[in-house]
C-alpha cells in the first residue's frame, strides 16, 4: 500500500544526553547541566564529538541549596521537578 502523504517520510529517533558541571567563579556555585542532542540513526563512530554529530542545546542553570538542604527531600523533589519541567518545555517543539 503506497501514501503519498508519507512518500520520503524517515523515522529519526532522538537521543538526548545530559550531565552536571558546577560552576564556581561569579555563579554562586550554581549547577549546569549542559543538554546535547544527537539523532539516533547515526552508526556509534560518527556520534563521537569529532564528527559533530553532537550538539549542546541548552544549559540549565539548577539551584544549589545551603548544605544544610542536601539531605531535604523537600528540596530535591524541587530541583527534581524543576529539570524536567524545563526540559519538557524545551523538547515541546520535537
Amino acid at each position: 500500500v503506497s501514501h503519498t502523504d508519507t512518500h520520503g517520510v524517515m523515522y529519526c529517533p532522538i537521543i538526548l544526553g545530559s550531565d552536571n558541571t558546577t560552576v564556581l567563579v561569579t555563579t554562586g556555585h550554581i549547577e549546569y547541566h549542559p543538554m546535547y542532542l544527537s539523532i539516533g540513526n547515526l552508526h556509534n563512530s560518527m556520534r563521537s564529538a569529532y564528527c559533530n554529530a553532537i550538539i549542546p542545546i541548552v544549559f540549565l542553570a539548577i539551584p544549589k541549596g545551603d548544605h544544610r538542604y542536601n539531605d531535604n527531600p523537600e528540596f530535591h523533589k524541587f530541583k527534581w521537578q524543576l529539570f524536567h519541567v524545563l526540559i519538557s518545555a524545551i523538547l515541546q517543539t520535537l
